[in-house]
């Protein structure tokens, strides 16, 4: 896109919400749900992350001409919806998208590259999530901490 280029994201906005509009129209599923794609990613990067949501959860209802570019399209737009709600720290919304959505999706497309994606981030929106517990827990609690740490690893006190 030429306004992307230039850095003008939001008349980039309203060229792509335009586009949109027409593939809308005359029934252009595979356009329409790039420049939902497409809108989602400019929203992302002028800050505005709720305009992003919705086209990527529309994206996600788009129906496309096969069922593997559909599965590929809902796929990546739950990946998408997942960090964003990552980036918003809303955790457990991403785990959501990252484990329920994409990578069940992904798994279904039997794609690996997509699973290790799912993976990764699955787990560390899972780690982030309780982290805050684990510091609570060390921060107020230190000795039951530390009991439950000695059981889990007898070890631990013999040096």
């Amino acid at each position: 896109m030429t306004y992307e280029k230039t850095k003008e994201l939001e008349k980039s906005v309203e060229a792509l919400e335009m586009y949109a509009d027409i593939c809308k129209k005359t029934g252009d599923q595979d356009g329409y749900s790039l420049a939902l794609k497409e809108l989602a990613e400019r929203n992302r990067q002028l800050g505005n992350m709720e305009a992003s949501k919705k086209c990527l959860n529309e994206l996600k209802e788009v129906q496309l001409t096969s069922k593997e570019k559909a599965l590929e399209s809902k796929a990546e737009a739950s990946l998408k919806l997942g960090m964003l709600e990552f980036q918003n720290k809303n955790l457990q919304n991403s785990v959501m998208y990252f484990e329920k959505e994409f990578f069940e999706m992904a798994k279904e497309l039997k794609d690996q590259k997509l699973i290790n994606i799912g993976r990764v981030n699955t787990g560390i929106a899972k780690g982030l999530n309780k982290l805050d517990l684990y510091k609570d827990i060390i921060k107020n609690n230190y000795q039951a901490f530390l009991s439950w740490k000695f059981k889990r690893n007898p070890n631990a006190t013999k040096k």
